[in-house]
C-alpha cells in the first residue's frame, strides 16, 4: 500500500513539475541576474541576454566605466505569463556615481522568456525613478 501511495505521489509531482520547475528556476535566475548586476559581474549579466542585447549592454557598461557604484537591489515581484514560459520581474535598484555620490533609485521591469530550457532577459525598462545608465531608453528631450 505504501508503495502505491509513493508511486501516486511521484506521478502527481510529475504533473506539476514542468511549469513549477521553470518558475523556481526563474526565481533563482532573476535573483542571480540582479545580484550579478549589483556586484558588477557584467559578463554574467550579459550571458543571460540575447547576443545583440548583450552587445548593447556591454557598450553601456564601457561608457559608464568605473564611475557607477551599485548600492542595493530587491526583487519586488515576479509575475508569470501563460504556461510559465515568460514572466515580468520587477526590481528596485539603487546606485550612485563616484563623481556625484547622490543616491539614485529606480524600478526596473525585466521581461524574461524561457528558451530551450534556459531563462533569458529579453527586455528591460525603467518604470519609475531615476534614469539608470545601464538600461537603454530613448534620449531625454
Amino acid at each position: 500500500m505504501n508503495l502505491r501511495l509513493a508511486l501516486l505521489g511521484l506521478a502527481l509531482a510529475g504533473c506539476f513539475s514542468a511549469s513549477q520547475r521553470r518558475e523556481e528556476e526563474l526565481m533563482q535566475d532573476a535573483r542571480q541576474f540582479n545580484d550579478d548586476l549589483r556586484w558588477g559581474r557584467w559578463d554574467q549579466v550579459g550571458s543571460t541576454m540575447p547576443a545583440e542585447d548583450k552587445r548593447l549592454f556591454m557598450e553601456r557598461v564601457d561608457l559608464v566605466g568605473n564611475d557607477l557604484e551599485m548600492s542595493d537591489y530587491e526583487v519586488k515581484s515576479i509575475h508569470f505569463g501563460h504556461g510559465s514560459s515568460e514572466a515580468t520581474v520587477t526590481v528596485a535598484i539603487a546606485w550612485f556615481s563616484k563623481r556625484d555620490p547622490t543616491l539614485r533609485s529606480a524600478t526596473l521591469e525585466q521581461h524574461w522568456e524561457s528558451h530551450h530550457g534556459r531563462w533569458i532577459v529579453t527586455k528591460q525598462r525603467r518604470s519609475h525613478g531615476d534614469r539608470f545608465p545601464l538600461v537603454n531608453e530613448p534620449a531625454a528631450k
